[in-house]
């Protein structure tokens, strides 16, 4: 079983880093490493079988047959690393690998037999799915929940946390000018989460992989006379949308355009429906209530709401203190690309979705040329973003340790019962 399924991992995670804009060439690098990795980890769990169970899979569904297959393709990628390709013990393993897939159960048919005549490369994810057997997707699923795969899958690291001074100390320099009295309470009470205590330094190899800034911006004064003071936050509640829906597609949407913009207006009520708000607090909430009520809110997954929270801190904070405009440019340029995209893949025949998306993308327009004209307002606004942050991380570490208390003391009446029913 596990052979079919290692290859069908081996194939689906190409695909998976080039849709994270990694090129050939560095996805054979990333597929390398994750072997290595694999290899690493059997060594200090006491061998590939072990290491397996730990992933996620019981005693009973992990052979020989499975650890042995993981290790001889971590020992290719470990002879490979040595740049000693051509060597006999590369044959002998693809040699043994091509025996324990021609020693399948008959119920598999061989993955070689199931490829014939098809183009791997243009292979869709569900024609994948469609090779594996029953027990095997039942398999892949369970590594799936049970986080069994998550070792092995790149998680996209989100550009916006990526500043230039040291994060904490920007943070604690927004909130002084911004909400200092708020964040001495909370300091006092020693309930203060530290956001980063690392110095993330931004370089020229990490800059590809933040949104370009869009070529044509109107002057704000084209587009309003006198703009309303509640657009800060009506901003806020689509900077939400947007990273939250970025996140929950792992910051890939150039195959699910159409489904990442879906989710933003349906997340962002500014955005989708034309909603105004009157503060940062309630432009936050409604972003959160509405992931709950568009069933985006994942059990596993808990933090992910607040996330998003910390995350609209981060775009609004900026690369720098000298450059407080540019990530929330790249994030609403990014968002009104996206946007156009779903409107020309909508049939022409929707006029109420394609209207819109475009009303949305506009929207957006509007966001960048009031933030091109507002450095010191946005400036203001992440100090405020972030203290709600804090809030409300503190208010879900306090409720989780009344969580914990309340536990504990049923558990400790549970063994009085116990121990009153025995004497």
């Amino acid at each position: 079983m596990w052979p079919l399924l290692i290859q069908t991992l081996l194939l689906h995670l190409p695909k998976e880093l080039k849709s994270q804009g990694v090129t050939d060439e560095e996805g054979k690098s990333k597929m390398q490493e994750i072997l290595l990795r694999l290899r690493q980890s059997a060594n200090s769990e006491g061998g590939m079988e072990n290491l397996l169970k730990n992933l996620g899979e019981d005693e009973t569904s992990v052979t020989e047959k499975d650890a042995h297959a993981l290790e001889l393709l971590s020992r290719l990628a470990e002879i490979q690393s040595g740049g000693d390709e051509k060597s006999h013990e590369v044959q002998e393993i693809l040699a043994k690998l091509g025996d324990i897939e021609d020693g399948s159960e008959e119920e598999e048919v061989d993955l070689a037999e199931k490829l014939a005549g098809l183009d791997i490369d243009s292979l869709s994810e569900e024609e994948l799915w469609s090779l594996l057997s029953a027990q095997e997707k039942d398999k892949f699923e369970r590594l799936v929940k049970e986080g069994g795969i998550g070792g092995l899958v790149v998680l996209w690291s989100p550009w916006w946390e990526r500043h230039e001074k040291d994060t904490k100390a920007l943070v604690e320099e927004l909130q002084s000018e911004n909400d200092k009295e708020m964040h001495n309470v909370n300091k006092k009470e020693g309930k203060i989460k530290k956001v980063s205590s690392s110095k993330l330094k931004m370089d020229k190899s990490l800059r590809s992989s933040i949104p370009p800034i869009s070529a044509r911006i109107p002057p704000l004064h084209t587009l309003t006379s006198n703009p309303s003071p509640l657009v800060q936050y009506n901003l806020i509640n689509a900077l939400y949308g947007y990273t939250f829906s970025l996140c929950l597609h792992n910051g890939d949407i150039s195959e699910m355009c159409l489904e990442f913009c879906q989710a933003v207006l349906a997340i962002s009520e500014g955005l989708g429906v034309g909603r105004v708000f009157n503060s940062v607090s309630e432009a936050l909430d409604t972003g959160i209530r509405a992931v709950s009520a568009g069933g985006y809110f994942d059990r596993e997954d808990p933090l992910a709401s607040l996330r998003a929270v910390e995350a609209v801190a981060h775009i609004l904070t900026g690369e720098s203190r000298e450059d407080t405009v540019g990530y929330s440019l790249s994030a609403l340029s990014q968002l009104r690309t996206a946007l156009s995209k779903a409107k020309a893949a909508v049939p022409k025949e929707d006029e109420r979705m394609r209207r819109m998306y475009f009303q949305a993308g506009k929207k957006c327009q509007f966001f960048q040329a009031w933030v091109k004209e507002n450095g010191k307002v946005l400036r203001s606004l992440a100090g405020c973003v972030w203290t709600e942050y804090e809030r409300r991380e503190v208010e879900r570490m306090t409720l989780e340790g009344e969580k914990k208390c309340l536990e504990k003391g049923l558990e400790k009446s549970r063994g009085k019962g116990a121990l009153i029913e025995e004497i």
